[in-house]
Order: C-alpha cells, then structure tokens, then sequence
C-alpha cells in the first residue's frame, strides 16, 4: 500500500522564503541568544555583622550600570545573568563581591571596615 503525501510547491505558495531564508533564520537565531543571556532576577537581603539588616546598601552588577539598593529590611532585587558578579557595598563596611552562578536568593554578611 502506497501513501500519497500532497505535492507543495513550497516555491510558488512562499517566495519571500527564497529571498528572505537567511536574514530569517539569523534573526532568530539572534532573538534566542538575546533570551538566554538575559539573566535572572536575584533578591537578596543584606545584614551586618550582627545579622542585622543594612539600610541602603548599594548593589550592582560588575561592568555594567545596573543598580539597586535594599530597603528598611535589607532586602533587594537585581536583574543579573547566571555569569554576572554583583559588589555590594555599604559605608563603614568592606565591599563584598557576590556571583550569582544560578542562586536566586541571597544572603550577604558585611563586615565593619
């Protein structure tokens, strides 16, 4: 028994393929980079020594411009990818430098300079 597949004329029903097949599939290829290199949203809180949460402690991503700073609870929430390092710092204590690796949650202790 012979199955009969339709006949496409793929040429005929889609000519913008032909011209435009490259620049397509480059663009998607691109598009997907774009998404997976994008990153994660990491929240974190940031305390001092005594385990108590530090006001206004700068976050930020090394090399780039993004920034936060955590809230009367110490807490914060970057946008940074999985290779990214964050540097949290805060006056009268020692910078620590976090990477993010694929933690989602984190738990910066600062010690008093």
């Amino acid at each position: 028994m012979m199955i009969r597949l339709p006949n496409f004329h793929a040429k005929k029903k889609f000519p913008f393929l032909q011209k435009n097949a490259i620049p397509i599939l480059l663009l998607l290829l691109f598009s997907a980079f774009s998404i997976t290199s994008r990153g994660q949203t990491v929240k974190g809180t940031v305390v001092d020594g005594d385990g108590k949460p530090l006001v206004a402690a700068s976050i930020s991503l090394k090399g780039s411009a993004v920034g936060a700073t955590t809230d009367e609870s110490g807490k914060f929430s970057i946008e940074a990818p999985h290779t990214g390092t964050l540097i949290i710092s805060s006056v009268g204590f020692i910078s620590k430098d976090v990477k993010v690796g694929n933690q989602s949650n984190i738990t910066v202790s600062l010690v008093s300079a």
